[in-house]
């Protein structure tokens, strides 16, 4: 979500709530989870990202984590080199709920974004791919789509393994 918008949203809706020293806190949360549990990966994420690029398909990871954190797990997880690039909201004016980081994304590699597909697990990262106007496909993680938003999805599965003969079928 845009940095100002979510200020904002918060803010209006929680009265006297200090937007950064909470995001401050949830930051630290954040660390002291992924030191005492490491970073979930999600089946089937090395699978496909080996899959692309045996195919020479560049793969991106287009995130809302500040792009520091973000490359940091993924080196983690041992992701980060089967990736064209990361891009990060910080890179952009408006993150998602706005299409604005799907079409960033797109224009670094030069494709039309009909041509590329999106990767998400959630509503808010669903919307924002559709409305860029990606081939979305959702690998939910708690919240299925809804039927008119299922409508504008390529595919909904429950794991990214899925993604490799789906791929097989459509590139």
């Amino acid at each position: 979500m845009d940095k100002v918008l979510a200020k904002e949203m918060l803010e209006r809706n929680y009265p006297g709530l200090d937007f950064d020293k909470t995001k401050k806190a949830r930051k630290k949360l954040m660390a002291e989870h992924i030191d005492r549990y490491g970073i979930e990966l999600k089946p089937g994420a090395k699978e496909i990202l080996k899959y692309l690029t045996m195919k020479r398909i560049p793969a991106m990871v287009a995130t809302a984590t500040e792009y520091e954190l973000a490359e940091k797990c993924l080196m983690e997880v041992g992701l980060y080199d089967d990736l064209e690039r990361i891009i990060s909201a910080s890179q952009i004016e408006r993150g998602k709920p706005f299409p604005d980081i799907y079409k960033y994304a797109c224009r670094t590699i030069d494709a039309d974004p009909s041509n590329c597909y999106a990767v998400e697990d959630s509503l808010n990262g669903v919307r924002p791919a559709v409305a860029a106007g990606c081939n979305t496909i959702m690998v939910p993680d708690d919240v299925m789509p809804d039927v008119d938003l299922k409508k504008q999805l390529v595919l909904v599965t429950d794991s990214l393994i899925n993604l490799i003969p789906y791929f097989n079928k459509v590139l």
